[in-house]
């Protein structure tokens, strides 16, 4: 695992360094992509992907085009310039929308209690714009991230996380499908991440995919009385906490 993420760091700098030039001249007329041959290929958790060859592509291109359908390199160099965060999955750059004041509440509650709770462990919990790769051609930006002991990134940057343990998505209308579809799948991917936690806006409950020996289980937590138990990382968090300040038009228990 150590050797992989070695591999990771080394090859992807190299990579965005020679894209970072291609791109500097890129008014001249070379593309970046030409940079790369024909058998370029890209080393992560144990896969090896293989990137568009240079002759699938003509010599010159457009900066429109270059916009529209950037590799991963190309992606990494231009979202660390971008003033709005984009995903990136496949060759398409997704940018991401403002959020609601519900769901920033509901960050700020969940990233402030497992502060608390975890500050003597060796977990650390990230917000929002902590980066996370989760293949070669895919990354990804969790509301909420907790990384254990110590840290791996892609390169020197220390922006794009490799080994997250945990990834919390704050479900909204306009994401909730990609959230738990294509989004679930990627995270159930990466190795290192033990739960996965989807958090309702619209009721208090929360979902959490626990990987297992046997596989992933899917555990319900509902309810402002409920407490959200997160076992890789061994902290607990009330709902009530949570959802603290949040205006939720319930019925009464008894109804």
């Amino acid at each position: 695992m150590v050797e992989q993420k070695e591999q990771v760091k080394s090859v992807l700098k190299s990579k965005v360094g020679m894209v970072s030039a291609g791109m500097n001249s890129a008014l001249g007329g070379v593309s970046p992509r030409v940079l790369r041959t024909q058998n370029d290929q890209f080393s992560l958790r144990g896969k090896t992907f293989s990137t568009p060859s240079q002759l699938d592509r003509k010599n010159t291109m457009s900066a429109e085009q270059i916009v529209a359908y950037p590799s991963p390199e190309e992606y990494l160099i231009r979202e660390r310039k971008a003033k709005h965060r984009s995903e990136y999955e496949n060759g398409e750059m997704i940018v991401m929308a403002g959020a609601s004041y519900e769901h920033n509440l509901i960050v700020t509650n969940l990233s402030g209690e497992l502060r608390l709770r975890l500050k003597k462990s060796p977990c650390t919990p990230l917000s929002q714009d902590m980066r996370v790769a989760i293949s070669y051609r895919k990354y990804y930006y969790p509301d909420v991230v907790i990384v254990c002991d110590k840290p791996e990134f892609v390169d020197n940057q220390l922006d794009t996380l490799l080994n997250p343990i945990v990834v919390v998505e704050v479900l909204s209308p306009s994401t909730e499908n990609r959230d738990r579809k294509t989004k679930l799948r990627s995270y159930r991917a990466v190795e290192t991440i033990q739960e996965i936690v989807f958090v309702s806006q619209e009721l208090p409950l929360l979902e959490v995919y626990r990987r297992g020996v046997t596989g992933w289980t899917l555990h319900d937590y509902e309810g402002l009385d409920a407490v959200l138990t997160l076992s890789s990382v061994n902290c607990e968090v009330p709902l009530s906490e949570i959802y603290d300040r949040m205006d939720f038009d319930l019925p009464p228990k008894n109804a």
